[in-house]
């Protein structure tokens, strides 16, 4: 066979693979990407197309338990300090305090700012308003989006994860503005709320648009025990 016909059959192959691949159900796309994967070695570029089918009513759900604690507790500890008179447990407990707050915080970053869940089984801010939300997301400030991502790779180097760079941080490196950081994840929240199209009953909606707002002092620059996730305290 000649180059050219071999060229002319791939082109031919190609076309009737892009014409049935959106008629695949999410099962048989999965079994096709897994065959990709092994016979290349490596994950599909077509992985992105797959449909993820979540009803309203689990997607209701989700908001008004799993998603409205994780934003609860990144607001209840945004500025708790331990009040123990023990030197020792009050360490204990601010470190407690903040890596809780930074585990929420990175939740909620992932959920506002993943253009694709990094499993099957994660939700995504996509999940409730569409494809528009890629659009829609990044309306706001510029600067708002650059620390907040910022902040999600210092999370990723601190707390999720054993890394060397984020070992070898200095001090000042490992001072978590917690204040701010929580007022510009709570400022995308209600973006996501306000958004068209979005899922969530507006009695939901408005449980958790009560709960943005850290309590505590204001951030004054200077807070007191922010030393902390996976770094010395000193």
């Amino acid at each position: 066979m000649s180059i050219r016909n071999r060229s002319m059959d791939r082109i031919e192959l190609i076309e009737q693979i892009n014409k049935i691949l959106p008629e695949l159900k999410e099962k048989e796309l999965n079994d096709v990407l897994k065959h990709v994967e092994k016979s290349c070695g490596k994950k599909s570029n077509h992985e992105h197309r797959v449909q993820r089918d979540i009803s309203q009513e689990r997607l209701e759900c989700i908001a008004e338990n799993n998603l409205s604690y994780v934003i609860y507790m990144l607001n209840r500890t945004a500025m708790h300090q331990s009040d123990s008179q023990s030197k020792d447990e009050n360490i204990i407990e601010n470190f407690a305090f903040l890596e809780s707050f930074l585990i929420h915080g990175r939740i909620l970053i992932e959920f506002l700012y993943s253009s694709r869940p990094t499993d099957k089984d994660t939700i995504i801010a996509k999940d409730y308003v569409g494809e528009e939300w890629e659009k829609y997301k990044d309306n706001d400030d510029n600067d708002s989006i650059k620390y907040l991502k910022e902040q999600r790779k210092r999370m990723n180097k601190l707390l999720a994860h054993l890394t060397e760079e984020g070992s070898m941080w200095e001090k000042e490196l490992k001072i978590w503005e917690r204040r701010k950081i929580c007022d510009e994840i709570n400022k995308k929240i209600i973006d996501f709320l306000d958004a068209p199209d979005n899922k969530i009953s507006d009695k939901v909606k408005s449980q958790i648009r009560a709960l943005t707002g850290p309590q505590g002092p204001p951030y004054d620059g200077e807070s007191k025990g922010v030393i902390g996730a996976t770094g010395p305290f000193n």
